[in-house]
């Protein structure tokens, strides 16, 4: 069984634009202060855990867990208040409402691992009408670092679809730390992004970038 395991934003939600809004506006009102990178390449751990918990520290600010949890909360509630405002911001990525139902159709084991909190993920998944019921997803709530995140979907799927092992197993993801993420684990990569983006992962050696899932789809049965 070849298990495949899904990012969230930008991959299955076209929700990045947002959710960097609302990520660095939540931590600029909390810890006070301005001109938080946005790229998050630049941040150890390319997570909300690991971002905001990397600006705590390098603040050196009393009341970590506090500060920590004000954050997300505050995130949470700016999410849900835009998805009212403006719903044209949490959108799916073109096919990928049905790409999970069809490729669980034909034997896929499918896991979602992000590195966006649990609460959100659910709210973006939820928000954009993709379904994921009955599929294990793993969040930066389980870890800061997105190689444990995977690594701990990798654990629940396996006993999810009671399987000692997968015969491949694949990340879908569109950003650079998806793809890193990916040669770090020693698994396979499957990139679904577009313009700047898709040039960029093919720069650091993604071998499969596909614009539409429904390339994604006919790769996939292809290689069964």
């Amino acid at each position: 069984m070849h298990l495949l395991i899904f990012d969230i934003d930008g991959t299955l939600c076209d929700t990045n634009y947002i959710d960097e809004l609302c990520l660095v506006h939540s931590a600029q009102q909390v810890l006070n202060i301005q001109n938080i990178s946005s790229d998050w390449s630049t941040y150890k751990q390319s997570t909300d855990s690991g971002i905001i918990l990397e600006l705590i520290e390098t603040l050196n600010l009393d009341s970590e867990i506090d500060m920590y949890s004000t954050v997300k909360r505050s995130f949470i509630e700016l999410l849900e208040k835009y998805f009212y405002s403006n719903p044209e911001y949490f959108l799916p990525i073109p096919g990928a409402k049905n790409i999970i139902p069809l490729l669980l159709k034909e034997g896929f084991a499918i896991g979602i691992a992000t590195g966006c909190w649990l609460d959100s993920a659910v709210l973006k998944l939820e928000k954009v009408g993709i379904q994921i019921n009955n599929i294990p997803i793993c969040s930066a709530d389980n870890d800061i670092e997105r190689v444990n995140i995977i690594k701990q979907c990798i654990t629940d799927c396996s006993l999810f679809y009671n399987k000692d092992t997968f015969s491949a197993i694949t990340y879908i993801g569109d950003g650079p730390w998806d793809l890193l993420a990916a040669k770090k684990l020693d698994i396979n990569f499957l990139g679904i992004a577009k313009g700047n983006r898709a040039i960029l992962l093919k720069e650091l050696g993604a071998h499969n970038v596909f614009e539409e899932y429904s390339l994604i789809y006919e790769y996939l049965i292809q290689s069964i």
